[in-house]
């Protein structure tokens, strides 16, 4: 079963479901960042085959791929800014043989139908800043997968404790966002310490940069 909540600043679903072969789980959280607030800038994805095409353009977060103008792909007609990053955190668990495990796999991504940029002379500062913000859910998909690892190692733990931390993640990740977009447009020459701190908070979390891992 699928569970959609949704608000003005954030999308995130998650689905929980027993199989007949284990213990599996999903978790997704959507931001839309558009350099004043936040919201999200698209369709709610609830049937299968819309997210199964949805996925498949996705822009996985990597160290060497940066984000490039071509990847916004929405329209950027009738925008009241100039650009709008929609990234997302996205978990999936499962029970492995032989000892019923669980494995892990939680990346963020760059969903490019959902993004937009104008062209203009700031161009090149315009993709700076959009890029930290990816950046800024990287560090959070991060976060998530050090809270799994250091405080679940069962699946009893994991049933009572994915959403609590899903949700906690969430809450910090959106709260970075807005924060990042209120200092910068107050005074564009903090952009330069924002990289700073957000390199070196990932920096610092290099350890949980794998997207895949067993909690046990």
């Amino acid at each position: 079963m699928k569970y959609l909540l949704t608000s003005i600043v954030l999308l995130a679903a998650v689905s929980v479901a027993l199989h007949r072969d284990g213990y599996h789980s999903s978790g997704e959280m959507d931001a839309g960042h558009d350099c004043a607030y936040h919201l999200v800038d698209g369709p709610s994805y609830e049937a299968e085959d819309s997210d199964d095409t949805r996925r498949s353009t996705e822009i996985p977060w990597s160290p060497e791929r940066r984000l490039r103008i071509s990847d916004f792909q929405a329209s950027n007609r009738n925008r009241s800014y100039q650009a709008l990053t929609a990234s997302g955190i996205r978990y999936d668990a499962e029970t492995v043989a032989p000892h019923g495990r669980l494995y892990v796999e939680l990346e963020s991504f760059f969903t490019p139908e959902e993004s937009y940029f104008t062209p203009s002379d700031r161009d090149s500062m315009v993709l700076l800043h959009e890029q930290l913000h990816f950046d800024i859910t990287e560090l959070h998909a991060r976060k998530m997968r050090r809270a799994m690892q250091e405080s679940i190692h069962s699946v009893r733990d994991f049933k009572r404790k994915h959403q609590r931390i899903f949700k906690q993640i969430q809450a910090e990740m959106d709260e970075m966002q807005q924060r990042y977009d209120r200092d910068v447009y107050a005074d564009d020459s903090l952009q330069a310490g924002w990289v700073r701190y957000v390199t070196e908070e990932m920096s610092a979390l290099e350890s949980w940069a794998a997207k895949s891992f067993y909690l046990e």
